[in-house]
């Protein structure tokens, strides 16, 4: 199931870098969206988020490594739409 988090990530950041919208809100909100639709799923069967957290982050990595010194940002930024996710995914439920 985190493959397809991880796919849903780089596919999304890669149309963003294509447009030129690959920005650290940008990221956030792409986290974000995979994140609280993924623990919606996971409450469901009851699964372990950690390793998919893991996996998001470090998509998010490897795919913003080639900006440089706005790593730092962008990497923050995934955290934040991770933390963001799960809260929007708790509210919800």
């Amino acid at each position: 199931m985190s493959s397809s988090v991880k796919e849903k990530i780089t596919t999304d950041l890669n149309q963003a870098k294509e447009v030129g919208q690959l920005r650290a809100e940008r990221i956030r909100e792409i986290v974000k969206s995979a994140i609280a639709q993924l623990s919606s799923e996971l409450r469901a069967g009851s699964g372990d988020i950690g390793p998919i957290i893991k996996d998001a982050i470090s998509t998010v990595i490897e795919n913003v490594r080639s900006k440089g010194g706005e790593m730092k940002e962008d990497v923050t930024a995934s955290i934040e739409g991770v933390i963001e996710g799960i809260s929007s995914s708790r509210r919800q439920n």
